[in-house]
């Protein structure tokens, strides 16, 4: 089940019915994180943290990576790169 905010930034699932279950697995941990509103009664400040629902350890994973993509290459050329060799 991938989400439509998934989709949104570009990351694609694939469709092969072998890895079903771990695609199942992957974004259910990318949704168990949840941002929350907290206001200060006092003062009106607005902050906003997340919170964990379930188990995260794919999420984390995915975003240290992401991340380490995009600092290293950019994520685009990272991806244009990747088409261009013919690598999955």
């Amino acid at each position: 089940m991938c989400t439509n905010n998934h989709l949104k930034h570009g990351v694609t699932c694939p469709g092969d019915g072998r890895l079903a279950p771990l695609i199942e697995e992957f974004a259910a941990h990318l949704s168990a994180d949840a941002k929350v509103l907290d206001v200060d009664k006092e003062t009106g400040i607005q902050k906003y943290r997340y919170v964990k629902t379930g188990t995260n350890h794919y999420s984390f994973a995915f975003t240290y990576a992401w991340m380490a993509v995009n600092a290293c290459f950019g994520g685009r050329g990272f991806l244009r790169y990747l088409a261009r060799s013919g690598r999955p």
